[in-house]
């Protein structure tokens, strides 16, 4: 015959999301003791992070309690305890603090990098497209009368290389469950790693690069097609 613990069951808010809970998982398991399965509601509640509490878990972002007293606190806010009941609870008050702001700061780097990477290459563009083949324009002593001198095709070469940076941003954005499965520290250093390496192959890229392009005439400039692809590998992997 099944428990009468395992058969009753009883639910609470926490947030917006119902969440269903056997009364074993309420009063028989604490934190040290967690089985990891995501059946278990405790391990979708965020730990609080503060100076000296370790083992404190949070109810609607607002009250804080250690695992010991976590099945009491729960009673306590369906009411089927009384309010005055002893309980090891600490209020969490909002407010900025300098961690909340080195925090946020932090989290906000990969923002600024992203735009660094997509504005840095306006600055050089004029020299590296002469180097690459692709110039914006032919020199002024190369264009017949009457004829322009811009070249389209290089402003959409050029366009590419700097918009290739946004395709590997949409591209790694569906790597989010690598993180979650390894971990967001493990998966940080990696991008990291990759990150200085794509940044070698980019600096690679000048090597092969000559004045014009292939030829080194100004007149009929070619692209060299050898660096654009070192640039464009670099701006895929960042």
């Amino acid at each position: 015959q099944i428990p009468d613990e395992l058969l009753a069951s009883t639910s609470f808010r926490y947030g917006s999301i119902r969440r269903q809970h056997s009364k074993q998982d309420m009063t028989k398991q604490s934190g040290p003791t967690l089985s990891g399965k995501r059946s278990n509601s405790f391990n979708d509640l965020p730990q609080i992070a503060m100076p000296g509490i370790t083992t404190r878990v949070s109810i609607k972002g607002n009250t804080s309690a250690s695992f010991e007293d976590l099945a009491n606190l729960f009673e306590v806010a369906q009411g089927k305890l009384q309010p005055g009941h002893s309980l090891d609870e600490v209020t969490v008050e909002g407010g900025w603090t300098g961690a909340l702001i080195v925090s946020t700061a932090g989290a906000l780097l990969s923002a600024l990098c992203f735009g660094y990477n997509n504005a840095n290459m306006n600055t050089q563009a004029t020299v590296m497209r002469e180097v690459l083949g692709i110039p914006a324009e032919l020199d002024a002593g190369c264009v017949p009368p009457g004829q322009s001198a811009a070249l389209p095709s290089n402003d959409a070469i050029w366009g590419f290389c700097v918009s290739a940076f946004c395709l590997s941003a949409l591209l790694g954005s569906s790597l989010a469950n690598f993180a979650d499965r390894y971990g967001r520290k493990a998966f940080l250093l990696a991008n990291s790693l990759l990150y200085i390496f794509a940044g070698f192959v980019q600096a690679a890229s000048s090597i092969m690069c000559t004045p014009h392009g292939y030829g080194g005439n100004p007149c009929t400039p070619t692209p060299n097609t050898a660096a654009l692809t070192l640039l464009l590998l670099g701006r895929l992997l960042t």
